[in-house]
């Protein structure tokens, strides 16, 4: 009995270790998704590096299919927005502002020519007839900043525009709407596929630049995106490819509303002085108001800003030096309260043994300031929707130091002159535009009409 026992127990021990010492299966692999049937690549044109609104963004898609997939939906488009973040101590460090904003997402829908047909050589295929529909999801409103009646109506989005009678633009896809010619649902056999196209971007002046800083950024790309299923499964399966794009503002300089000139005037303040026993006491002599001359409004990034600055002296202060402290800055503001300002650019003029006895004094300054070449181009508020603005302004501090003739203290027999050394303070402050000029030869850029010059 203790026999039966004791094998009884060394039995189920030495299931027990077998059972431990059991290897686990190897788990089972996941049934193939066939994910990467198909990748995408964007290739731009090298030329221009920097795209203005009314041009076309021309490119190539290159498909490139490891097995034969059914294609659902192909769109290539120039998608664009606003990241707007900001902080705010008012309530907490912790407490952040965002905002995405979509300003442009303008593209083409990419179908093939039904009825692919044999070419004249034995064995290869005549390459694809690739046909476009433009479908344009966001567009940048209208501005009222400028005219715009010369501008002229892009027209229905569903009319046909084929390129095939246009040697210019014979290499890429034809645009037309949809027909019974047009295959939605088609096939992509193993091998490499190329669809050269021409995305235009709309011609608007409400189209902000490519930007980044550290409370937003402006950025744009071309989107290629494919849904395709394959042979062995239904599942649809959707891949995606960008491709950066810088685009610039279209910010008329040439128009008569920044062509005209720009006088700033200080605040008119009296010329006061104490007398030599009642120091508390302020006698004024007159008043010097300060003025700058711009002969325009808008600059482009590169530009010297003709600068002069005239004073008017209407008092007994006999100036002897002027400076003139110039400073051009940047001024982000944000619509949640926050604004910001940075110095660019700046410089100090000294203007010595000028003549204290003119009554009208005029201190040249032209080219010495100027706009920084990496400078963006004015950010308007209704680029944005009232999100964010951009504003660049000139701040000028003019000091004159000089002596006046005052008189003895009251109740004093000797009436004689003395001089005292006193100095006047005006500051000047006006905003000036940033705008852009587009240095390409594209057919495509009427400037006339998009500026409406």
């Amino acid at each position: 009995m203790a026999g039966e026992i004791q094998d009884a127990s060394s039995r189920r021990s030495s299931l027990f270790n077998a059972i431990v010492t059991r290897q686990a299966p190897p788990p089972t692999p996941p049934l193939p998704t066939n994910a990467d049937a198909a990748t995408l690549k964007i290739d731009l044109e090298k030329e221009p590096k920097r795209y203005y609104p009314g041009q076309s963004v021309r490119g190539h898609l290159n498909i490139k299919v490891k097995e034969s997939i059914g294609v659902q939906y192909i769109r290539i488009a120039a998608v664009g927005g606003l990241k707007l973040r900001s902080t705010s101590k008012r309530e907490s460090n912790d407490y952040q502002f965002t905002h995405d904003l979509i300003i442009l997402n303008s593209g083409v829908r990419v179908t093939r020519q039904a009825g692919v047909k044999k070419d004249r050589i034995p064995g290869r295929t005549k390459r694809d007839r690739w046909h476009m529909v433009y479908d344009r999801t966001t567009l940048p409103s209208r501005s009222g900043r400028y005219d715009n009646t010369d501008e002229e109506d892009d027209g229905d989005d569903s009319m046909e525009t084929s390129s095939r009678n246009s040697r210019h633009d014979s290499k890429y896809a034809s645009m037309s709407s949809y027909s019974s010619s047009v295959e939605s649902f088609f096939t992509l056999d193993s091998r490499n596929h190329e669809i050269a196209f021409s995305i235009p971007i709309p011609r608007s002046n409400v189209i902000p630049p490519s930007y980044t800083n550290d409370q937003f950024n402006i950025q744009y790309s071309v989107i290629a995106t494919l849904h395709y299923e394959t042979m062995e499964s239904t599942s649809i399966h959707v891949i995606n490819c960008y491709q950066p794009l810088q685009l610039s503002s279209l910010t008329p300089i040439f128009t008569p509303l920044y062509n005209t000139p720009l006088i700033a005037v200080s605040r008119r303040a009296p010329v006061t002085h104490p007398t030599s026993k009642y120091k508390s006491l302020l006698t004024s002599t007159g008043w010097i108001e300060a003025s700058a001359f711009v002969p325009r409004r808008a600059f482009l990034p590169g530009d010297s800003i003709p600068l002069g600055i005239r004073i008017i002296n209407c008092s007994d202060f006999r100036p002897g030096r002027a400076t003139v402290d110039v400073t051009l800055t940047r001024n982000i503001v944000i619509s949640a309260g926050k604004e910001s300002k940075k110095k660019i650019n700046g410089l100090v003029g000294v203007f010595e043994g000028i003549s204290g006895q003119d009554r009208e004094l005029q201190l040249d300054m032209d080219s010495l300031l100027s706009v920084p070449a990496e400078s963006i181009s004015t950010i308007f508020a209704d680029m944005t929707q009232n999100l964010l603005e951009v504003v660049y302004k000139v701040y000028i501090k003019v000091s004159l130091i000089g002596t006046i003739k005052t008189s003895k203290p009251m109740l004093c027999f000797n009436s004689r002159k003395q001089t005292e050394h006193c100095e006047h303070i005006g500051v000047i402050e006006f905003p000036i535009v940033i705008g852009t000029l587009p240095k390409c030869a594209s057919q495509e850029v009427n400037l006339k009409d998009a500026v409406g010059m």
